[in-house]
């Protein structure tokens, strides 16, 4: 049963891998799987220095971010690993190991668990990019960058997000907005800036 429910777990989420490549193309998973790989080789190698309070917090907030981004591309069974890890690093910021294990053992073995989704993530998101590169109509390609990805899912996630919330939310982009300098470096805070929006500084219907 507990095989089962593995499989049906991971093939779920290859399905949400697919779609979420076929929703943003290929080009926009290679930064944010190189940063969070990047990350959690940083929180891997520091595990034991994780008593020191702004290593410890150097990290929530990284964990944090990859979460948002996770949610960002609604790649939901990633978002909910790296929530995991969020709270295994709250527990070890309270100094309250509820689970009896050791902590530093369960984090490791968390960060190979998601390490592994940005495996799987990595070997699908080539195979697409293979095939994108190949395109015959280069223009589309051209037109179809990465800004104008990002763009169209930031207002993807606002509207899932204010259904989620029960809010009322409209989004209005400046078509400029493409043409900015270092937007893509920026798309991490921005995401956290509209999540953070819509969580905190909208109030509900009722309000």
């Amino acid at each position: 049963k507990k095989q089962l429910e593995r499989e049906k777990t991971k093939y779920k989420s290859e399905i949400e891998y697919i779609l979420a490549i076929l929703r943003s193309g290929p080009d926009a998973f290679f930064d944010f799987i190189h940063e969070s790989t990047t990350v959690l080789e940083d929180l891997k190698k520091n595990v034991s220095k994780l008593e020191q309070s702004d290593i410890r917090n150097s990290f929530f907030r990284k964990v944090h971010s990859l979460k948002g981004t996770a949610k960002y591309f609604e790649l939901n069974h990633l978002a909910h690993l790296a929530h995991s890890l969020e709270d295994i690093l709250m527990v070890y910021q309270t100094g309250e190991d509820t689970c009896g294990e050791d902590i530093e053992t369960e984090i490791n073995a968390m960060i190979e668990n998601i390490w592994n989704e940005f495996r799987t993530i990595d070997k699908t998101n080539k195979r697409f990019q293979m095939f994108y590169e190949r395109a015959a109509d280069r223009e589309i390609r051209k037109r179809d960058d990465k800004l104008t990805h990002f763009i169209m899912s930031l207002k993807r996630m606002t509207e899932n997000l204010s259904k989620e919330q029960g809010k009322q939310v409209k989004l209005s982009i400046n078509n400029e907005i493409d043409k900015l300098p270092y937007l893509n470096k920026l798309k991490d805070p921005i995401i956290q800036i509209f999540r953070n929006a819509v969580y905190h500084g909208i109030e509900d219907n009722f309000e």
